[in-house]
């Protein structure tokens, strides 16, 4: 009987540069373990694109659904699924603060450049 346990122990022993291909193998031989294996094996972030706004976003557990994977700029699941979706006083908020972040690393820059360039 395959467990959580012994899949999390096997992936404890594999070699941390294959990952992501030893944790999709596990998932493909052990397809009732989906859920517990992505949400129990740490992977590193990595990037998908949002196809309707032309932005990346990053993917984790936090905005995962199954296999799929919400995009906070427009709202829908790559590869696309009909999955949860925010209550849209959340998704507002959401939309607010991913507005103040850009707007701050945009400032950010502005202020690095006008810096180096009074170097100059």
């Amino acid at each position: 009987v395959v467990s959580t346990q012994s899949t999390g122990d096997l992936m404890r022993r594999m070699p941390t540069h294959n990952l992501s291909k030893h944790l999709g193998d596990l998932v493909d031989l052990c397809p009732k373990l989906t859920e517990e294996l992505l949400s129990a094996v740490d992977q590193p972030l990595s990037v998908r694109r949002d196809d309707m706004k032309q932005k990346d976003f990053i993917v984790c557990d936090y905005n995962r659904d199954g296999e799929s994977f919400r995009s906070p700029w427009s709202n829908i699941y790559y590869p696309y699924i009909e999955g949860y979706l925010p209550p849209i006083q959340l998704r507002t908020i959401e939309e607010e603060l991913n507005k103040a972040f850009k707007d701050s690393v945009n400032r950010t820059h502005k202020e690095e450049e006008e810096w180096i360039a009074g170097l100059h």
